[in-house]
C-alpha cells in the first residue's frame, strides 16, 4: 500500500514503521497472502438541491 499511497495520507501522526506494525496486527502474513482489494470513489455529479 505504501508503495502507492503516501504515509501521511494514511495516518499523518505515525511513522511508516509504526503504521506497518499496526497493519500487521490486523493483517498478519497469512491474511496478507490472500491479496488486497482497493476501491476508489469519485463524485461525478454535484449534489442536487431539493
Amino acid at each position: 500500500m505504501f508503495d502507492h499511497e503516501s504515509i501521511a495520507s494514511v495516518n499523518p501522526l505515525a511513522t511508516r514503521d509504526e503504521q506497518l506494525a499496526n497493519i500487521r496486527q490486523i493483517y498478519p502474513p497469512e491474511r496478507e497472502a490472500l491479496g488486497v482489494v482497493a476501491i476508489g470513489i469519485e463524485l461525478v455529479d454535484p449534489p442536487r438541491r431539493t
